[in-house]
């Protein structure tokens, strides 16, 4: 409310003090922020550019138990975490996310195989800086469907993973060897080297693995089936 400060610094931050804070330089009367986790507190203070003034750190708390993630171009993006279990304890986020594909250029592998363009700029910047993945584990088929794909387009420092799962057969019926390689990769997840999973839609082989995820987690059948 100070007339002459017109440009601003909103930190934001999940401790109290603000040391976690990200910054946002604005000329604006507010901010958008995204991809918040769920049922958190958050933390934030105001600071003309100047330094003059500065407002009081407040705060705000985030609703929801399903974190959807808004990543540019990419779609059906959604972390495992911020769901509630049977033990009454939520599952962490920022940990493993699950989506579509993520493809720079298109490509076309046959009658209804068209791939479009699913990691922009946007993307890319918000996987690998926001978000922290580090691991990207592929169900794609190794040949046409994936465009041979043997490297990460998130970045040189992305481990890429593939598993390639020609049906959801071979999640039911026994593949042990690579059902074991798929959840050590779970197991293995950090919150600065989190795992994207994914398929080509991110419906059907990527929702088998997250169905498994989830049960074995604690979550109830009904909102595991619902994901």
């Amino acid at each position: 409310d100070k007339g002459d400060a017109t440009s601003f610094y909103v930190e934001v931050g999940m401790k109290a003090d603000l040391s976690d804070a990200k910054v946002v330089q604005t000329t604006a009367k507010k901010i958008e922020l995204g991809n918040l986790y769920v049922s958190k507190t958050y933390y934030w203070r105001v600071t003309d550019s100047n330094g003059r003034y500065h407002s009081t750190i407040g705060s705000f708390v985030t609703k929801g138990s399903f974190r959807n993630i808004n990543a540019g171009a990419a779609y059906n993006v959604r972390d495992i975490g911020g769901k509630m279990t049977s033990s009454g304890k939520r599952i962490k986020q920022g940990l493993i996310y699950r989506g579509g594909e993520l493809t720079p250029a298109k490509y076309d592998t046959g009658i209804k195989q068209k791939h479009i363009i699913t990691l922009d700029k946007t993307a890319k910047r918000i996987f690998h800086d926001e978000l922290n993945v580090r691991v990207e584990l592929d169900f794609r088929n190794a040949g046409g469907e994936s465009n041979n794909q043997n490297s990460s387009y998130i970045g040189t420092d992305v481990k890429f993973q593939r598993e390639s799962v020609s049906s959801l057969g071979k999640f039911y019926n026994g593949d042990g060897t690579m059902l074991k390689r798929i959840f050590t990769t779970f197991a293995n997840a950090k919150v600065d080297a989190a795992v994207y999973c994914h398929c080509w839609g991110g419906a059907d082989r990527t929702g088998t693995a997250f169905f498994l995820l989830e049960g074995l987690l604690g979550v109830s059948y009904t909102e595991a089936l619902m994901d």
